[in-house]
C-alpha cells in the first residue's frame, strides 16, 4: 500500500490536508471558520471529478455554484484535467480556487495519532504516549509536555497551560500535584510544510490529574536490603552483575471474578484495582529495581511484530491464533513496551494460545547491559512431537492426560541474551579473552490448576529439553536461567525436577494429577455417559405411567449401578480391591462427580417454566421429564439440575423422590447429609488406593526390570503408577530458599509459587529482595492493597558469572 498526502494551504487562512491510501485520494479541506471536509476519489479517475469536488467544498456557503479550480506545477503550467488524479496531485505545486491561490505539499511528515496510556499519572512515575507517524521517525518528532492547574476541591481549570518539559517521556513531579497533563508531538516540517504543522501535529492529554501514589514502606525496604547486598557483593565494584525480576503483575482480564463474595473486592478497593491504577504502580516499581532482565507474567496484550534478528518457533504441532485476534486490552502496546523501549530496554510479548487468552508473557532486556541475540516461543502445550521422550509411555497410556495437556495455552519464552560489552569473573569486571558471555534465559507461567501437578511437571521436563536442544549449539559455559510463576511449590515435583535434577516414577504428584485432574479422568466424558445412562434407563413414555412405575425402573439402575465402587475396602488388612489404577479412577471418579452433582443440586431451583405442574403430575413425573429432555440436549450434571439429581440418586441409591423436591434447608436434607458422607468415605479409598497402587507398582516393577529389562518396567509404571522417571543432567538452584516466605497471598491461602532458578556452577547469586514474612503480606487481608499492586510479589537476584 503507497500512502500519501496532498496539503493545500491556502492564504491567510489554515492550511488543508489530505491524504491518499491505496486507490483512494482523501483530500481534507479546511477553510478558516468552517469545518474540515474530507473528499474521497478514486486515484485512477480523470482529476477533474476530484477538482470539482474540491470546488464545491470551498464554494461560499451562500453560493450553490462550485468555484473553479486549476492545478499548476511548480513552474506554473496548468495540469490537463484529464490526467489521473494521482498523478495530477503528486505534481502539483499550486491550485487556483477562484481568486484564491493555495500552495499544494506533497507528503509532508505527520502525526497521524497520539495517545496516552489511560492510566493515573503518579508522581515520580515515567508517562510515554504511543505515537504513529507518517514519513518520520518518532525521534524525529519535537515534544512539548504542558501542565494546567487543577482546582482540587471543585475539580475546575484554574489558569493556562504552561511549558513543563521535553522529550518524548515525562516524569510528574510534586510540583505537578493536581496539575492535568498534555503533550504535543510535532513532526520535522520542510519550509513549504511549515504552515501547516499545526495540522500535522497531535495533542493528547492525561486520563486523570497527577496524583501521589500510595506509600511503599516495604518496598522501599526491599530495595535497600538489595543494595546493600549488592554493594557487598564482589569487593563491593558492582562490576559484572547480572539483576534478574521476574513478577507475575496479575491480568486485569480476570477481574470479572473479584467482585464475588469473599473475591479480591471484599478486602482491596476497587479503586486500587483499576488497571489505571495498578499499571503505573507496577512499572515504578519495576523500575525501582533497575533490572537488566525483567520477565513479567500476565500481561495482557496481542503479539507483537517482531523484526529480525528476533525469530519465532513452535514446540510440537500446536498452531498459533493469528495476529488479528482482537483483545480489548492492550497493556503491552500502549503502556509497557512504549514506557520500558523509551527508558532503554528491547521488549518482547508471548501471548497464551487459544481463542479465549489475552494475557501472556513479556521480557524486558536492558539494551546497555544485554542485546538479546534470539527469542524463541515455546508451546507447553504438549503435542505427539513435543513430548519429553521418557513421558511417552505415560502418555501413550493415559489418553486422557494426552488429550488435556495437548490443548492448554501455556507457553514459555527462550531469551538468548549476550553481553553488550565484554565482562568478566574479576572483581574489576575486566575479561581475558575480551569475549561476550551468553546466558539462556526462560519466562514462563505454567499451567494453573491445582490438582494437574503431574501436568506441571511435564511442562517443566519439555521446557528443560527443549533448553538443552538449544544449548548444544551454544557455548558450553553458557548458563541457564528459569524464571516465572510456575504455580508449584517446593514440595511439588515440577520443582524437584528443575532443583534436584530428577523426579522418581514413584513420586505421588503422578497419582496425584492422573487422579485428580478432570482431563486425566475424563469427567466429561463420564459426566455424559452419566446423563445417557440416566435417560436409557427411564426410557420412553414417561408421561404415560405414574411416579411409583418411574421409581421401580430407577431401582434397577441403582441395583446394577455399582461396578465394583460401592464395596468397601478390605477392613481386615487385606489389599485394596481399588489397588488397580482402573480401579482407583473408578474410585476417583465417582467422588468427581458426586461432588460436582451435590454442588449442582444445591444450587436454586431449576429455572425452566414447568408446565407439566398445572398437568397434576407428580414431582417424579416431572423430574423424569427434565432428566430426558436435558439429556437429549446434551446437557450434563455439570450445568443441568435434574442431571444432578440422578446422579445424586444413583450414587446414594436413593429413590428419585428423595431428591426431586427442593429443599430450603439443603443441608437438612437426608441426601446431603449422606453425600457428605460418602464424599469422605470415597476420599479415604482413594488415598489408601494410591499408597498400595505405587507400593504394588514398585514390587511389580522390580520383578519386571529383572525379567524383561529396564523398558518394561518404565511401561508398568506408566500403565499402573501414572509415572514414569524424568531427569535433568544439570539441576538448577533457586535464589531463595526453598523455605523463604510465600510469594502470592489471597484470602485462605498463600504459597510459594513463584520462581528464579539459575545455573549456580556458571552463575553465583550475589543478593536478592528478601521475600516479606507472611504478616506483611496479609496486613490488608491480601493481595493486592496499598502496599502490593499484584497477587504476587516480585522476585528480585543480583547474579555474576563464575
Amino acid at each position: 500500500m503507497h500512502t500519501m498526502n496532498v496539503l493545500l494551504l491556502p492564504l491567510a487562512t489554515l492550511p488543508i490536508v489530505a491524504r491518499r491510501a491505496a486507490d483512494i485520494v482523501l483530500v481534507k479541506v479546511h477553510i478558516q471558520g468552517q469545518p474540515v471536509r474530507t473528499l474521497q476519489r478514486p486515484a485512477a479517475e480523470a482529476v477533474s471529478r476530484s477538482l470539482g469536488r474540491v470546488g464545491r467544498a470551498l464554494a461560499p456557503q451562500s453560493s450553490k455554484n462550485a468555484e473553479r479550480c486549476m492545478l499548476f506545477d511548480a513552474g506554473g503550467l496548468e495540469l490537463h484535467p484529464a490526467m489521473n488524479a494521482l498523478h495530477a496531485w503528486s505534481t502539483a505545486a499550486h491550485l487556483q480556487v477562484g481568486g484564491m491561490s493555495l500552495d499544494v505539499v506533497w507528503e509532508p511528515a505527520e502525526v497521524a495519532s497520539l495517545v496516552l496510556p489511560a492510566v493515573v499519572p503518579f508522581v515520580g512515575v515515567p508517562l510515554t504516549p504511543v505515537i504513529k507517524t507518517l514519513g518520520c521517525a518518532a525521534e524525529e518528532c519535537r515534544w512539548v509536555w504542558e501542565g494546567l492547574p487543577t482546582d482540587t476541591a471543585s475539580g475546575s481549570r484554574d489558569g493556562e497551560w504552561q511549558p513543563l518539559g521535553f522529550g518524548r517521556t515525562y516524569t510528574p513531579s510534586d510540583a505537578d500535584l493536581g496539575s492535568r497533563l498534555r503533550v504535543r508531538a510535532a513532526p520535522p516540517a520542510t519550509s513549504r510544510a511549515l504552515a501547516a504543522l499545526p495540522l500535522l501535529a497531535c495533542v493528547a492529554e492525561a486520563a486523570a490529574a497527577v496524583e501521589a501514589p500510595p506509600a511503599r514502606p516495604l518496598l522501599v525496604r526491599r530495595l535497600g536490603a538489595l543494595r546493600r547486598a549488592a554493594a557487598a557483593g564482589r569487593g563491593g565494584s558492582g562490576a559484572g552483575i547480572l539483576r534478574v525480576l521476574s513478577y507475575n503483575i496479575l491480568a486485569d482480564c480476570y477481574s470479572r471474578h473479584w467482585g464475588a463474595a469473599g473475591g479480591l473486592h471484599s478486602y482491596c478497593s476497587p479503586r486500587l484495582t483499576r488497571p489505571a491504577h495498578r499499571m503505573p504502580r507496577l512499572l515504578a516499581e519495576v523500575l525501582a529495581f533497575s533490572p537488566d532482565v525483567a520477565l513479567l507474567q500476565e500481561v495482557e496484550g496481542e503479539p507483537p511484530h517482531i523484526p529480525p534478528p528476533i525469530s519465532r518457533r513452535r514446540r510440537g504441532v500446536q498452531s498459533r491464533l493469528s495476529s488479528t485476534r482482537q483483545v480489548d486490552r492492550k497493556w503491552f502496546e500502549t503502556f509497557w513496551a512504549p514506557s520500558m523501549r523509551q527508558l532503554g530496554f528491547s521488549c518482547v510479548y508471548t501471548s497464551k494460545a487459544g481463542a479465549t487468552s489475552s494475557e501472556g508473557l513479556a521480557a524486558f532486556v536492558r539494551t546497555g547491559a544485554l542485546e538479546m541475540v534470539e527469542m524463541r516461543e515455546v508451546s507447553l502445550a504438549i503435542g505427539p512431537s513435543g513430548a519429553p521422550a521418557a513421558a511417552a509411555p505415560l502418555l501413550d497410556s493415559h489418553a486422557g492426560t494426552r488429550e488435556g495437556v495437548r490443548r492448554l495455552p501455556t507457553v514459555a519464552q527462550l531469551l538468548l541474551l549476550r553481553e553488550a560489552a565484554p565482562g568478566g569473573s574479576g572483581g574489576d569486571g575486566s575479561s581475558g579473552s575480551g569475549e561476550r558471555r551468553h546466558a539462556l534465559v526462560a519466562n514462563t507461567h505454567l499451567y494453573f490448576s491445582n490438582p494437574a501437578m503431574h501436568v506441571r511437571l511435564l511442562q517443566t521436563a519439555a521446557l528443560l529439553e527443549e533448553m538443552d536442544s538449544w544449548a548444544e549449539h551454544l557455548p558450553a559455559a553458557t548458563p541457564r536461567i528459569v524464571a516465572g510463576d510456575l504455580n508449584a511449590d517446593a514440595s511439588d515435583a515440577a520443582i524437584k525436577l528443575l532443583t534436584t535434577g530428577r523426579v522418581e516414577a514413584g513420586d505421588p504428584d503422578w497419582l496425584h494429577g492422573a487422579l485428580n485432574w478432570a482431563p486425566s479422568l475424563e469427567l466429561e466424558e463420564a459426566a455424559g455417559v452419566a446423563a445417557r445412562q440416566a435417560a436409557a434407563t427411564l426410557g420412553a413414555g414417561w408421561d404415560a405411567v405414574g411416579d411409583a412405575e418411574i421409581e421401580a425402573a430407577w431401582a434397577r439402575l441403582a441395583d446394577g449401578s455399582d461396578d465394583g465402587v460401592g464395596v468397601a475396602a478390605g477392613a481386615d488388612g487385606a489389599a485394596c480391591p481399588d489397588a488397580t489404577f482402573e480401579g482407583a479412577r473408578r474410585v476417583a471418579r465417582e467422588h468427581h462427580l458426586l461432588r460436582v452433582a451435590a454442588t449442582t443440586l444445591a444450587r436454586s431451583p431449576d429455572e425452566r417454566t414447568d408446565e407439566q405442574a398445572a398437568g397434576g403430575r407428580g414431582a417424579v413425573t416431572r423430574l423424569a421429564a427434565s432428566i430426558l429432555d436435558d439429556a437429549a440436549r446434551g446437557r450434563s450434571l455439570y450445568t443441568s439440575r435434574p442431571l444432578a439429581a440422578a446422579e445424586v440418586a444413583r450414587q446414594l441409591q436413593l429413590p428419585l423422590a428423595a431428591v426431586s423436591t427442593p429443599a430450603n434447608d439443603v443441608q437438612a436434607t437426608s441426601w446431603y447429609t449422606r453425600a457428605h458422607t460418602r464424599l469422605g468415605e470415597l476420599m479415604q479409598r482413594l488415598l489408601k488406593a494410591k499408597v498400595e497402587l505405587r507400593s504394588r507398582a514398585a514390587s511389580e516393577g522390580s520383578a519386571a526390570a529383572l525379567a524383561a529389562g529396564e523398558a518394561a518396567e518404565v511401561r508398568l509404571w506408566a500403565a499402573r503408577a501414572a509415572g514414569v522417571c524424568l531427569s535433568h543432567p544439570k539441576p538448577l538452584q533457586s535464589v531463595y530458599s526453598l523455605d523463604s516466605p510465600p510469594t502470592h497471598v489471597v484470602p485462605r491461602y498463600a504459597t510459594s509459587i513463584d520462581w528464579i532458578c539459575v545455573d549456580a556452577e556458571r552463575l553465583e547469586v550475589v543478593g536478592v529482595a528478601p521475600r516479606p514474612p507472611l504478616q506483611e503480606l496479609t496486613r490488608d487481608v491480601a493481595m493486592p492493597s496499598a502496599e502490593w499492586p499484584s497477587d504476587h510479589i516480585s522476585l528480585v537476584a543480583d547474579l555474576a558469572w563464575r
